[in-house]
């Protein structure tokens, strides 16, 4: 930015330069000269006066001609002072008159002419408005300016809005359920309380459009143990036996018989095998090179969170990673451990709370360094429910920013609310697709959440238009009560976020920017506000 800086700088100076070689040269003398028009603001920052945030001169602000706005679309943290500050302002050289009018301030109103005094400080507080007169004294533009702050806590999520629906079952009442994302949908699995099993996947969950089958595995599953990898889909019966599929309909069995399913790991399936000398860890298909270790003592045979893997660019290979369940002496834990794909390792240093049937939600965060003004995405992962060795529920929300090592208690406004029941064993999926409009679908029921603060409500409306920030949904699949029930109705709840993809909405108003879309458990928007 100083960069671009300098060399507007540099431009004008040489203009200023070309005119005063020719500054003995009338209107009269010349008859080529033509007055100006111009009014385009070339370049806009801001400089800290006596209040604001260190560095404050590097934050990037828009300029839109068309619509005559100046706007920085990253806000500013919460809380910073933008009472008196100073605007840098490329201009037209040959601008006749500039003034910045201030109205509804909280520290200073009026009017200050920017040519007389261009290092006057300004209250943005209100409406500031930079008036432009050209050269011709008739050519003249307006342009709204708007320092924007952050009016949200940090780490705060916001439950706003929620839809109640059922499963995407064939009859009502399921026993059971098995969420899993295969072959770029989101596939159901429900067992029927008439001992029919039913498969339905989509494409986008808020759309309510499942397709629905009927399925016959041949044999009883194990419909907790559903699991999913690159290219297959796979169960285990309840009598061990490792089954595999290519569409979910037709299974096959294969020669493993396992104690548990881990997860997918690219196109192997992880899993566990009891022997008579102890439990070790397996893989189907076998690579080469694997060699089958024995658990660790403190790893979870059962009761763990879904497997998620993840990835970025500096990995060699993705990670797959786990949280709670209970291990081979039958005791609780909170701990992740991670799979590279050649070997498992407990990661926890403050662990999450001991439970089985956790859920674990993968998401990212965009943090800020204020003094470069940088935004850099950070993986997060977020941890609830599960039932404690007490017999209750974990209903606090877990948070790490590097991936379970330390896991932290989430803030106050990061907590389920109180409608949203205890539960264990609740599938997750991560929905990007942007859900927008009065979701008012067939077969949806929508309910008011509980009142927020004033203050917790952010508009960023500049003339109409509205900035809005699109952030992947969470949904949260299904669970059971303390007795085993599987919930078939759930509850989706919308929040309004930021620091997720950036995206300007016009005529919009905001109740109506990203209304809550619909799936079968709970679903949300996170703000960071970093």
């Amino acid at each position: 930015m100083r960069i671009q800086q300098l060399w507007i700088s540099t431009l004008v100076s040489l203009l200023v330069f070309a005119g005063l070689a020719s500054c003995n040269t009338t209107k009269e003398d010349d008859p080529d000269y033509m007055v100006s028009s111009n009014v385009a603001v070339s370049n806009f920052y801001i400089k800290k006066g006596t209040g604001g945030l260190s560095n404050i001169d590097s934050v990037f602000f828009s300029i839109d001609l068309n619509r005559r706005l100046i706007f920085n679309a990253d806000s500013l943290p919460k809380g910073t002072d933008v009472t008196r500050l100073i605007p840098v302002i490329s201009l037209p050289g040959s601008a006749s008159q500039v003034r910045i009018i201030m109205e509804g301030g909280t520290y200073r109103t009026g009017e200050v002419d920017y040519l007389e005094n261009p290092t006057d400080s300004i209250d943005f507080t209100g409406r500031v408005t930079l008036s432009i007169l050209a050269q011709d004294g008739v050519s003249a533009c307006d342009y709204l300016v708007k320092v924007n702050v952050h009016q949200m806590e940090p780490d705060s999520l916001w439950w706003d809005r929620l839809a109640v629906t059922e499963l995407p079952a064939r009859l009502p009442n399921p026993i059971a359920q098995r969420t899993v994302d295969f072959d770029g949908h989101v596939t159901t699995f429900v067992a029927e309380n008439d001992g029919t099993y039913t498969m339905s996947y989509t494409d986008e969950p808020s759309s309510a459009q499942w397709v629905n089958q009927k399925i016959d595995f041949g044999f009883v599953p194990d419909l907790r143990s559903v699991a999913a990898t690159d290219d297959r889909l796979y169960v285990l019966s309840d009598e061990g036996m490792l089954y595999e599929s290519v569409d979910g309909a037709t299974w096959t069995a294969t020669s493993q018989q396992w104690s548990g399913i881990i997860g997918g790991y690219q196109d192997r399936l992880l899993g566990l095998v009891k022997t008579a000398d102890g439990i070790y860890h397996a893989e189907y298909p076998v690579s080469e090179g694997f060699v089958q270790e024995k658990v660790d003592e403190e790893f979870p045979i059962e009761g763990y969170s879904q497997f998620h893997v993840y990835s970025n660019k500096w990995m060699e290979s993705p990670t797959g990673l786990l949280t709670g369940g209970m291990t081979q002496s039958g005791r609780l834990t909170g701990a992740t451990w991670g799979y590279d794909g050649k070997m498992w390792a407990k990661l926890s240093t403050h662990e999450a709370p001991a439970v089985k049937g956790g859920t674990m939600i993968p998401y990212f965060v965009y943090r800020n360094n204020s003094a470069l003004w940088l935004s850099t995405e950070y993986s997060i992962w977020m941890f609830v429910g599960g039932q404690l060795a007490d017999g209750t529920f974990n209903r606090k929300m877990y948070m790490t920013y590097d991936n379970g090592v330390n896991w932290i208690v989430c803030g106050d406004l990061m907590q389920l609310p109180d409608y949203i029941p205890g539960m264990m064993n609740t599938d997750c999926a991560i929905v990007s697709v942007a859900m927008s409009g009065n979701f008012e679908p067939e077969g949806w029921t929508t309910k008011a959440s509980k009142n927020l603060p004033g203050w917790y409500r952010v508009n960023y409306e500049v003339d109409g238009y509205d900035v809005a920030w699109e952030c992947p949904y969470i949904y949260l699949f299904g669970g059971q009560d303390a007795d085993g029930v599987t919930y078939n109705t759930g509850v989706i709840a919308y929040s309004f976020g930021k620091y997720c993809a950036n995206k300007a909405v016009q005529e919009v108003a905001e109740k109506d920017v990203a209304m809550a879309a619909a799936v079968y458990g709970y679903y949300a928007k996170i703000y960071f506000a970093g």
